[in-house]
């Protein structure tokens, strides 16, 4: 391998490493320093107006969906139908607390992988057979561990460290057999992938929440076409 060679095939490694360490960077950035966003589209406005999601600021969940409906029917009623579909529709969840008006869901287990930490539904009678829903989907901030950032950050240092060693004492070897040694720059990916690893359930569980909000929307919007208690 010539000189030459052995530089071109250095920098080809390095700018693909680097390309791949920025791209990792800015996702892991994106988790934790940008503001959610609502899960419906729908939502957005509502969103524009107040800047961020609400926040519990207690226990520290972030609202990723919310919503007000209009619905036919008493609500002592409709709360007891949509708590009937809560074991067929969201079998992750379990009632936490029921009233006539209100129904708190709570995740059957401790697991960030079941998307949501608290579900709100608050039913307001509006009139002899009209009832307002509204509902909340809480969620534990979405954002990667602090370990995956400094791995991350080491990542670029050893990226740019190897780079300069290889083609100093490497790529200009006299030894043509020594300057084959500049591929070993690929070594630098251990230090790119396991951020990674970080990033993969922090994704899956925003897209965990997002199909959750999906169904408790669906129950909602389906409240009239259940068949109530009383004709069970």
């Amino acid at each position: 391998m010539t000189v030459e060679t052995a530089e071109l095939v250095l920098n080809i490694i390095t700018g693909i490493a680097v390309i791949v360490w920025m791209i990792v960077f800015r996702v892991l950035w994106g988790m934790n320093h940008r503001r959610p966003a609502p899960v419906n589209d729908r939502d957005a406005d509502q969103y524009d107006v107040q800047q961020t999601p609400s926040a519990d600021a207690a226990s520290q969940l972030v609202c990723i969906s919310s919503d007000k409906m209009q619905i036919a029917g008493n609500f002592e009623e409709l709360s007891l139908r949509l708590a009937r579909q809560v074991a067929q529709r969201l079998p992750a969840a379990k009632i936490s607390s029921q009233t006539s008006n209100e129904l708190v869901l709570a995740p059957i287990s401790t697991s960030r992988w079941l998307g949501f930490e608290r579900i709100d539904i608050a039913f307001t009678p509006l009139g002899e057979n009209l009832t307002e829903v509204e509902h909340h989907v809480w969620q534990k901030p979405t954002r990667a561990p602090a370990w995956a950032s400094w791995l991350s950050g080491l990542g670029l240092v050893v990226i740019v460290v190897s780079y300069l060693v290889l083609k100093k004492f490497v790529a200009n070897y006299p030894n043509p057999a020594v300057r084959w040694q500049t591929i070993q720059m690929v070594q630098v990916i251990h230090f790119l992938w396991p951020p990674l690893m970080a990033i993969i359930p922090v994704k899956a569980q925003k897209t965990t929440g997002k199909a959750v909000a999906g169904v408790v929307d669906g129950m909602i919007t389906n409240l009239p076409y259940v068949e109530s208690p009383s004709a069970a």
